[in-house]
């Protein structure tokens, strides 16, 4: 199986993020954030990252979504490769302004 798709890692990426921040996340607050147009979308995207192991939630219950250990673990990489990015950058420009 692959991994999420872009639209799911921007799903992922907000439910990952404000679920840190300890906020309760209903589908329509995720379909707002992401621009997806229905909550049925929205429900298609949770629907492949749940099969792909990157989320689950209470069936019958409004806003119990969580991000599995799977999904925390991408995205962990996730950040650190923005991180090595981000330093591979700032090590480039500190070289050129040396030239």
């Amino acid at each position: 199986m692959h991994g999420p798709s872009p639209a799911q890692v921007k799903v992922l990426t907000i439910l990952y993020w404000l679920l840190a921040a300890g906020e309760v996340v209903t589908i329509r607050d995720l379909a707002r954030m992401t621009g997806t147009k229905s909550s049925h979308n929205m429900y298609e995207h949770l629907g492949r990252l749940q099969k792909k192991g990157y989320v689950t939630w209470e069936r019958g219950k409004a806003a119990t979504y969580r991000v599995t250990e799977k999904g925390a673990d991408f995205m962990r990489q996730r950040v650190v490769r923005v991180e090595e990015s981000a330093l591979s950058e700032l090590a480039r420009m500190a070289v050129l302004e040396r030239a």
